[in-house]
């Protein structure tokens, strides 16, 4: 547990500095397609066929789709999914009760899921490797670096401070060094300030 503190009234969470970075979408005989593949031919292909979609439905799916594939040309969302009545299921849910998308599926046919043009943000799950237990530097819990870092990035801007009040061996300070930022350290044992103050002095 630490905590980030700025002299700012309200600080921003900066979610751009934790965004995965994004895959270009590219021309592929003069047709657009997106970071993952998405040509639009296959969603052209579902509609047109569709049984559960009325003409005007069709049109109207048609139109947004170009629409769309318009703005990854132009940079403007990296990727996207759309959902069809009769194609694909609803995300989350398909009851309407709870769920937005499944009522605009209902109500118009069709929904787009669309990308970030700057990445996609962190899942529920970091993907993040465990500290070298065999490197442990006698101290009995350590943690990796970047189990600090997305949290660093999302809440504290460059200035800003981080305050570890259970600091240890000071992963969480040199984490904070590393991305620009100042920190304070609170420990009881010397033993542990001792080997934070020589972790995080090898970085001044």
């Amino acid at each position: 547990m630490f905590f980030t503190l700025s002299r700012i009234p309200s600080p921003i969470t900066t979610i751009n500095a934790i965004r995965s970075n994004p895959k270009k979408a590219r021309i592929v005989n003069g047709a657009v397609v997106s970071a993952t593949g998405v040509s639009g031919v296959r969603y052209r292909r579902q509609i047109e066929l569709s049984t559960a979609l009325t003409p005007g439905e069709k049109e109207t799916a048609l139109d947004e789709l170009e629409r769309t594939l318009g703005k990854v040309r132009e940079g403007k969302i990296a990727d996207f999914r759309m959902i069809i009545r009769g194609q694909q299921r609803a995300t989350h849910s398909d009851s309407e009760n709870v769920s937005g998308r499944a009522r605009e599926l209902t109500e118009r046919g069709y929904y787009f899921l669309r990308y970030h043009p700057d990445g996609s943000k962190p899942s529920d799950v970091w993907d993040i490797l465990p500290e070298d237990t065999q490197k442990r530097d006698g101290h009995f819990a350590p943690y990796p670096e970047d189990l600090c870092k997305i949290p660093i990035l999302a809440t504290c801007p460059r200035h800003g401070v981080v305050l570890d009040p259970f600091c240890g061996t000071g992963t969480t300070m040199l984490a904070a060094l590393r991305l620009g930022r100042k920190s304070i350290g609170i420990e009881l044992s010397k033993e542990y300030l001792h080997i934070a103050e020589r972790r995080c002095h090898l970085l001044l």
